[in-house]
């Protein structure tokens, strides 16, 4: 009888060093390419103006400047939510619309992402909804 570890359908297989391991059948490790996890290009993060701690925070919840996962934590949260509304220029009134596709740029859930914009402060609305735009800086952001 044939040694499982070492039959057609776990083959031995060296693993590179550099990779990501995977482990097959029975608690054998074993290299295989689509075990791979894509990696994110963080450059566009360390080009902003934030603190090392709201860098890592970017780091952890978004991927290649798409955001993966809502925050937990409020301070978290608005790391995010400020970035998102660096997207956004000052002075300029945007529709609905326009603000929606801003936001799905980032995330596909744009009505959470906008009504937090506007919660938090980084945002104000017209009544209704019509025109959105970011708060001047001389007003403060709750």
């Amino acid at each position: 009888m044939a040694d499982i570890r070492t039959s057609r359908y776990q083959p031995a297989t060296t693993i590179p060093s550099n990779r990501q391991n995977c482990t097959g059948g029975l608690g054998v490790a074993v290299y295989r390419p689509q075990c791979e996890k894509p990696v994110s290009d963080n450059a566009w993060i360390e080009a902003l103006d934030h603190s090392a701690d709201d860098k890592q925070v970017l780091c952890n919840y978004t991927f290649n400047g798409k955001l993966t996962d809502f925050p937990v934590k409020d301070k978290h949260w608005y790391v995010i939510l400020r970035w998102i509304a660096s997207k956004f220029e000052v002075g300029v009134r945007y529709s609905e619309r326009q603000t929606n596709q801003i936001i799905t740029d980032i995330h596909a859930d744009y009505a959470t992402i906008r009504r937090n914009l506007v919660e938090y402060g980084f945002m104000r609305r017209e009544r209704g909804g019509g025109n959105y735009w970011l708060t001047p800086e001389n007003e403060s952001i709750t």
